[in-house]
Order: C-alpha cells, then structure tokens, then sequence
C-alpha cells in the first residue's frame, strides 16, 4: 500500500481526512474521522452526546478519483440513547 502526498478534500460536512492510502489494485482508500458532536435520536428525538463504543469500520464506495475506484473508510461511534 501506499500512502499518497497530495492533499484531498472531500467537502463533506463533520468528516475529516487523516489517511490517503493507494492499494495494490490502485484503488484509493481514504481514512476519515467524524467531527459532529453527538446526533439527535431516531426514536425520540433528543440530541445525544455521549459516546458508548466504535463499531467496526466501515468500507464506502465514493466517486472515482482520477479513474481509479475510491473508498471511504470510517470508524462509526455508537451512541446510546439516555437511559439505557
């Protein structure tokens, strides 16, 4: 693998890019961080703040870049609902 020195934004809001790998196939994997603070609930709609664990990470498929196939990767927090 190999780590990429040309800067990339994604202009994706609350995301934040720390890695830029090409792999073997040529295929870039772009490492990110979420910055938003909590979430609100789909349940009941109270904003949450408080972080429990990461989940696995989280291979998505996003726009090539340069012809080549591009892949977000991305730790997802779960966050559980007060009271629980």
């Amino acid at each position: 693998m190999t780590n990429i020195s040309f800067p990339i934004e994604l202009d994706i809001e609350n995301l934040e890019v720390k890695e830029v790998k090409q792999n073997k196939e040529g295929h870039y994997e772009i490492y990110v961080d979420s910055t938003q603070e909590g979430c609100t609930c789909h349940i009941c709609g109270k904003h949450i703040d408080k972080s429990h664990y990461f989940d696995r990470e989280k291979r998505i498929r996003h726009l090539s870049i340069l012809g080549k196939e591009t892949y977000l990767f991305i730790r997802v927090t779960k966050i559980p609902m007060s009271g629980m």
